[in-house]
């Protein structure tokens, strides 16, 4: 049956890296619509490797993309949005000049700014590449039947981030049910 892998969220190695960046670090995540800059080497961010780091069976799932390839340098915004759908969400981010961020921007967002500011709340959302749940899922009663689409998000917690993946059906983390709170990073074209 799936199952969550032992280790739910980071490893204990990871967990100590990003404590000692947080106890260092004043950088707190941007305000909504302030350009900022970040950069990647995609070929470092393998999206399956955090899918497992983030407590799930990657036997489950499969990446639909797109996926970042090579070292990336790009300009962003976090912005929020009146839906929670993500086809409306994409529909809305393209019609203001943006394109959602690819999940793999998660990784530097959260090293760069360990902190969120103190003006926002909510959700961080790396909505522009989706992982599918390909098969059926039982986690103790609970049955998640295959086909849901997965991206990953930053949960805003009172000492910093709590990593993890929305998905898009009736659950308390699904796009339907987002609070207009949630913040989207997106890429300046």
């Amino acid at each position: 049956m799936p199952r969550l892998v032992a280790s739910l969220g980071p490893t204990i190695h990871d967990r100590l890296e990003y404590a000692e960046a947080l106890r260092l670090s004043t950088l707190v995540a941007p305000r909504i619509r302030e350009t900022f800059e970040l950069s990647i080497d995609g070929d470092k961010v393998d999206p399956m490797d955090m899918l497992k780091r983030d407590g799930y069976d990657t036997e489950y799932f499969e990446f639909l993309g797109p996926a970042i390839d090579g070292i990336i340098t790009g300009q962003f915004k976090l912005i929020t949005l009146d839906s929670g759908d993500i086809r409306e969400c994409e529909r809305l981010v393209k019609d203001l000049g943006y394109r959602l961020a690819e999940g793999q921007w998660r990784e530097p967002f959260l090293h760069k700014f360990p902190r969120n500011n103190e003006y926002e709340y909510g959700e961080i959302n790396f909505a522009g590449s989706r992982w599918l749940q390909a098969r059926d899922w039982l986690i103790g009663v609970r049955h998640y039947p295959a086909g849901k689409i997965f991206w990953p998000v930053l949960y805003n917690v009172t000492a910093g981030w709590q990593i993890g993946f929305h998905w898009n059906s009736g659950s308390y983390s699904s796009p339907e049910n987002l609070r207009v709170a949630t913040r989207w990073l997106v890429k300046v074209e």
